[in-house]
């Protein structure tokens, strides 16, 4: 079976290029072809291992900026590459996994022959909050684009969400939930004296990077001793924002810009940090639960399908800084606390199984094809 994947880029090392692309290495041993369509260039080269086997194509990377017509100019060269791109791969299936532009034309520029499905790798209160945060909550444009996703969502054989909770919250009939998975595998064992809690995300509004700097002001005081690593890159104020509050704190604060060792900074910590205001399935969350931390963070959807509070860490008010300040400070006094919500953590992650996982994705591709 031949699948073809789009992404907007391969550059990047955040939570959704690094699963789609365990997916694909998993999906070509176990015998399917796959190709994965990106913007960029044909010199772009992802950070983590990708199988030689996978086939890259790139589209010019576009330039979504400057007036109306220069941005319609720019979408009519994506979709023409795109369809030329289908035509000569032939594919069985094309996955939009996170390609923003070819979301929106996928199910209407692919041949008929071809199923079409797309992943949704950010919540349905995410998407809510995004448009409220950036449009304004009942403006014009958040209404529309929401009224376009349930008007084009539709249109895709079938629709993958993370959770139960997106799947009800959408109400559409093509929508299904399948996980996220981890195959991170720990380097070592947590130990739980380390004082160490990390935090990992992109440097922006939604990783809550302002909220990160506000608990780093409430706790960093109280907390002797303990060091914290914030790893992960970004742009503009939130970067800024953030450098410059490390630059004042560097003897308790560590900041990596990214890593293909992920594990290796995870099993240096001993509790995990999450300030996201919205998130799918959070695969940091997965892979700190796998290696067995405790994590603190607050109550979204995402975060609450892989921490249970009071079990396996805490989960505070949304945004409540304050709180998520005093349980963070509770779990650092405690180490008890950390090794029995640590240990936990690591028991209830078996649920995201890569096996487990990629084996409903394949029960998928073969019932939209018919193909065994």
């Amino acid at each position: 079976m031949r699948i073809v994947y789009t992404l907007t880029t391969i550059k990047d090392n955040g939570g959704v290029q690094r699963i789609v692309l365990d997916k694909c290495n998993y999906l070509v041993a176990h015998g399917y072809e796959i190709h994965i369509i990106y913007f960029g260039t044909k010199e772009d080269k992802p950070e983590c291992y990708v199988d030689p086997a996978v086939h890259f194509h790139a589209i010019d990377e576009p330039a979504m900026a400057g007036s109306m017509a220069s941005k319609l100019k720019c979408l009519i060269h994506s979709v023409g590459k795109y369809k030329r791109l289908i035509r000569e791969i032939k594919p069985d299936i094309v996955d939009n996994a996170n390609s923003v532009i070819l979301s929106w034309i996928i199910p209407f520029v692919t041949p008929s022959n071809v199923k079409c499905i797309t992943e949704l790798h950010q919540s349905y209160d995410g998407v809510l909050i995004f448009n409220k945060d950036n449009y304004g909550e009942n403006s014009l444009r958040s209404r529309f684009l929401m009224f376009l996703r349930r008007y084009i969502y539709p249109k895709y054989d079938k629709m993958v969400v993370l959770t139960k909770e997106d799947q009800r919250k959408w109400k559409l009939n093509n929508c299904i939930t399948i996980p996220n998975f981890t195959n991170i595998k720990a380097e070592k064992e947590i130990d739980y004296n380390t004082k160490n809690v990390i935090w990992v995300g992109r440097l922006t509004h939604q990783k809550g990077v302002d909220l990160l700097i506000q608990l780093l002001g409430n706790v960093l005081a109280k907390s002797t001793g303990w060091k914290f690593t914030i790893i992960g890159d970004g742009k503009g104020d939130y970067k800024d924002g953030l450098l410059s509050f490390i630059d004042k704190h560097q003897e308790q604060i560590n900041y990596v810009s990214g890593t293909n060792k992920i594990a290796t900074y995870y099993s240096q910590a001993s509790i995990y940090l999450s300030t996201s205001r919205f998130e799918g399935l959070p695969l940091s969350l997965i892979e700190a639960a796998t290696v067995g931390l405790p994590i603190v963070g607050f109550q979204i959807t995402g975060n609450d399908q892989i921490v249970t509070d009071g079990h396996n860490g805490y989960l505070c008010q949304p945004f409540d800084v304050q709180e998520l300040s005093d349980k963070l400070l509770s779990m650092m006094n405690n180490i008890e606390l950390r090794q029995k919500m640590g240990l936990s953590g690591k028991h209830s992650s078996r649920s995201f199984n890569k096996d487990v996982v990629m084996g409903q994705w394949i029960n998928l591709f073969k019932s939209i094809t018919n193909k065994k």
